[in-house]
């Protein structure tokens, strides 16, 4: 890909559906894993639970191999069915925001941005700017097509988020991230720096927690 035919420019109102649906895709993509699922479940704080769980399917069915492998599909399975859900909940929390995000940036928040990045003619990627005071602006909306990802598409976006603060007065960035996306080792390359870490509980299980982060960076 010639990183020169990327264009960073507004959000137009007849691309709202497209980037839309674009957002919804990434999510799920990065949510919706076996990898995100094992992670929930299949770790050394729940290792005892799945042993109990072994040792009953083992009286039930005197078979090793189902004592061995029932309990892990279900821990498994469960953790897609919580990761579903976590995905309804925010979809629920942001559906005026998704409905219409041209009206959301430019009218609803007047003070806000929201940006594509366009390779020959198609929308890649996008990022979003929301003001939360004077000084100080949150980065949302950040999504690029799983093709196009570790071509740089990403740290662009970054960096029209950054110039375009600096000239609006904006002097702090904030970021929140989760382990569930890929952005965190972007950000901390950039000089994004961890300013706190939240444990969320997924399943009432020991080691069923999603991590998120918040980051910052002066701009100067």
């Amino acid at each position: 890909m010639d990183k020169g035919d990327i264009v960073i420019r507004d959000l137009r109102q007849e691309e709202s559906h497209q980037v839309r649906e674009m957002l919804l895709s990434g999510l799920f993509t990065e949510v919706l894993t076996f990898r995100n699922a094992f992670k929930l479940t299949v770790n050394s704080e729940n290792c005892v639970w799945v042993a109990i769980l072994s040792v009953f399917f083992y009286i039930l069915t005197k078979s090793v191999a189902l004592a061995a492998l029932v309990p892990v599909i279900l821990t498994v399975l469960t953790s897609f069915v919580c990761l579903w859900r976590d995905i309804q909940q925010h979809m629920s929390h942001t559906q005026v925001e998704l409905q219409d995000l041209h009206a959301w940036y430019n009218n609803i928040e007047p003070d806000s941005k929201f940006w594509v990045a366009v390779y020959r003619q198609n929308i890649i990627g996008s990022a979003a700017l929301h003001r939360a005071s004077e000084t100080v602006a949150e980065l949302k909306r950040m999504s690029v097509l799983p093709m196009y990802r570790r071509q740089g598409v990403g740290t662009r976006l970054l960096k029209h988020f950054e110039e375009h603060c600096r000239s609006a007065g904006i002097r702090k960035a904030l970021i929140t991230a989760s382990e569930f996306g890929p952005g965190v080792h972007l950000y901390q390359k950039s000089g994004y720096v961890i300013n706190s870490t939240f444990h969320r509980r997924m399943l009432p299980l020991p080691g069923a927690l999603k991590t998120e982060w918040t980051l910052s960076k002066k701009l100067n």
